[in-house]
């Protein structure tokens, strides 16, 4: 998973959902983005907690919060864990 290109995965979300093309493997990419190859770690986090409110429709977003909190997780700091759960919070009934 370390190989793949976080950022490259995130512009590719970006792109879809700016243009309105979002596609069920854009879930993964955003959920797994913080698994991959990041240039900058901090940027990355903040590109997957500014986008995931960008998900129109709900039950995608919820799937994808679900899916960072339990595949994510392992690669973050506590520090980050705590702020992606309460940033999370705020955007899913899941929670």
């Amino acid at each position: 998973m370390s190989d793949l290109n976080g950022d490259a995965a995130l512009d590719e979300v970006e792109r879809h959902l700016r243009t309105h093309d979002w596609e069920p493997k854009d879930r993964i990419k955003l959920a797994l983005a913080l698994c991959m190859d990041v240039k900058e770690r901090e940027h990355a986090f903040a590109r997957v907690l500014d986008l995931v409110p960008k998900v129109k429709d709900e039950t995608e977003r919820d799937l994808v919060i679900a899916a960072i909190l339990s595949l994510a997780d392992k690669n973050l700091s506590e520090t980050e864990r705590i702020r992606l759960q309460k940033e999370l919070r705020n955007m899913s009934k899941i929670i």
